[in-house]
């Protein structure tokens, strides 16, 4: 199935010279890329994906124009004579959903291919079409996308080519599981927690692995179903700069028995998530930890009320937690910083400028208290940088 161009728009216009170019181009293009005729007229031909949204289809038009110049076949030598076709100008991608299948019809036509960063296991696959124009294809969803190891099974080699050594590598490497990473945000809310996320949710993606997240805390993780949402790149775009946390967060007080942490590791193998990432404060890491600690018996446990099949249970043994401190208090030892220390600062000091002129125009003592628990930073720095007369 083909898809939007990678670059984000469905239609593009190609040209040729002649009639019997463009019915080579639309041969190319039906044949191998597998776009159908949907328009035909004497100068032009539309060809498109035949999907039926057409925000997620793929357009191309071919018009015959005799005056326009096709690559000469100087030209044409020297695109074929270049060991990157992906940098020449005027080169367009679409995405598909096989790209082995476009490798075998390209074979099949006989035509010249380039593919990215290997032909064992390509992400990119680049050809010439009739028209000389460099087509490329490829199965990545962005640009940062990374590439699949290919199973062992689908690699195929010729006996010469067995006493390779980088061959043989390739076939005794064991298949990597893709691995599915979920975040989590609990405990109050700080500023950075969607920075957080969204770093998360990008590197996950960016290495190859699901992102998902479990929206409104170890409340999400309870009642599992919509609360826990697969993300893609676009999912977090432009949370960069936003306060608290696009996720939610929520104290539950169903976590804190062992029934909730049971329901909340079947939602996770459910799921199929293998690695958690926690942003909260002490209770949040708290029962991280000890969620982690009661992970082999909560399993056993399901698997022994038949709440999970043994597969599961064998897959989701271990479960990795990472805890990211999203604490205003700064109070996370062995930390130059928690997220969220360094925006509140800022707010007390703001704040702080608004009372004391206040206090000076009335002649008045201000007492101010901030947040901190059992932690004093935020007041000392505060302090300090307000000129307090007594901290």
């Amino acid at each position: 199935m083909t898809k939007p161009f990678v670059n984000g728009t469905s239609y593009h216009t190609l040209r040729a010279s002649s009639q019997k170019l463009l019915q080579e181009a639309v041969s190319f293009y039906t044949n191998i890329v597998g776009l159908s005729v949907v328009k035909e007229s004497k100068q032009s031909i539309l060809l498109n994906s035949g999907q039926e949204f057409p925000h997620t289809s793929a357009s191309l038009e071919i018009v015959l124009d005799e005056q326009f110049q096709q690559p000469s076949s100087e030209t044409l030598a020297q695109v074929h004579n270049t060991d990157d076709w992906r940098s020449l100008r005027g080169c367009v991608v679409l995405r598909v959903d096989e790209l082995s299948l476009i490798v075998d019809q390209l074979k099949a036509y006989g035509a010249s291919w380039q593919a990215f960063p290997s032909e064992l296991a390509p992400a990119e696959v680049y050809a010439i079409d009739p028209l000389g124009f460099v087509v490329g294809f490829t199965s990545l969803k962005h640009a940062l996308s990374t590439v699949a190891p290919p199973l062992k099974e689908s690699v195929i080699f010729d006996d010469d080519q067995l006493t390779s050594a980088a061959v043989t590598a390739v076939l005794t490497e064991p298949v990597k599981q893709q691995r599915n990473i979920a975040v989590m945000t609990s405990g109050g809310d700080a500023p950075g927690m969607n920075a957080c996320v969204r770093a998360v949710v990008r590197a996950a993606i960016y290495r190859g692995c699901k992102a998902f997240a479990v929206y409104e805390g170890y409340e999400g993780l309870v009642r599992g179903a919509d609360y826990i949402k697969e993300m893609d790149w676009q999912s977090v775009r432009g949370w960069l700069s936003e306060g608290g946390t696009n996720i939610g967060t929520a104290r539950c007080a169903e976590f804190r028995e062992r029934a909730g942490r049971l329901l909340g590791a079947k939602h996770l193998i459910e799921s199929g998530i293998d690695a958690l990432i926690v942003c909260g404060g002490d209770g949040s890491l708290t029962g991280a930890d000890l969620f982690r600690a009661e992970w082999p018996s909560l399993i056993d446990e399901l698997l022994k009320t038949d709440q999970i099949t043994k597969e599961q249970h064998d897959r989701h043994k271990h479960l990795n937690i990472c805890g990211t401190v999203g604490s205003i208090d700064n109070d996370m030892s062995s930390t130059d910083s928690t997220i969220g220390a360094y925006s509140s600062l800022d707010r007390i000091c703001e704040a702080v400028d608004y009372i004391d002129a206040t206090a000076n125009s009335h002649s008045r003592a201000f007492v101010i208290e901030v947040m901190g628990r059992h932690c004093g930073w935020l007041a000392l720095m505060a302090g300090i940088a307000t000129a307090a007369d007594y901290i």
